[in-house]
């Protein structure tokens, strides 16, 4: 059966061109989000690279501790969604270190839909949106040296991350935004009155609406 996201789509989206000041990380503070192994590549950059961190959970007093020997790293705490797009507006790219299968990221699309490369790891559906060295870098997932290794790349050809920007901002337009998003759900219904002549049993068309056994109940537009 095919699957569909409709990802929480920002409500305003802009993209600039040009360099950004910055880099920026926003999730939940927890074990699977890889942020562990996040410190220990910015351990290993040295302090060349600001990191904003947004964001709060079970670890972040440990992630504010062990971080406060790098200066390069700021922490923001929860933010309001319209916050975390004025830091989007501004950051040259966004990390996105999971180490659990994610089916899908809406900050990915998020940042897509503000022109910002995402660097992610190279795991579960991640690997599907973020195409690696065209709308992002990818990295082995775990490893902080690959990591390491993908900012700095990123850090230092800021031209190259501004071209990956526009094509991460393309790839909103063309499967991630509001419009985009329409056409799909509107095909669902389509398909799903298309195939009422086809219902199995128990499952029956009334009044303008799919009704199946289990109340679950479909209204087209």
């Amino acid at each position: 059966m095919p699957l569909l996201h409709r990802p929480n789509l920002p409500r305003r989206s802009s993209f600039k061109a040009g360099c950004r000041p910055g880099k920026s990380l926003f999730g939940r503070l927890a074990e699977e989000k890889g942020l562990r192994t996040l410190l220990a590549a910015w351990k290993l950059l040295d302090g060349q690279v600001p990191l904003r961190i947004a964001g709060d959970g079970p670890l972040r007093k440990e992630l504010e501790a062990s971080a406060s020997k790098l200066p390069a790293i700021s922490f923001d705490g929860g933010l309001a969604r319209e916050k975390v797009f004025d830091a989007l507006e501004h950051a040259r790219f966004l990390v996105f270190p999971s180490e659990w299968y994610e089916p899908f990221g809406c900050v990915i699309t998020e940042s897509f839909a503000f022109g910002v490369p995402v660097i992610a790891s190279r795991l579960g559906g991640i690997q599907q949106i973020v195409q690696n060295h065209v709308s992002g870098l990818l990295f082995n997932p775990g490893d902080a040296e690959d990591l390491a290794a993908k900012v700095e790349r990123a850090w230092t050809h800021p031209k190259e991350m501004e071209v990956m920007g526009r094509y991460a901002r393309t790839e909103y337009e063309t499967k991630y935004s509001a419009a985009r998003n329409y056409e799909l759900l509107m095909d669902i219904y389509r398909r799903v009155l298309k195939d009422n002549s086809r219902l199995p049993e128990g499952t029956h068309h009334n009044g303008g609406h799919l009704e199946v056994e289990t109340g679950v109940t479909i209204n087209p537009p």
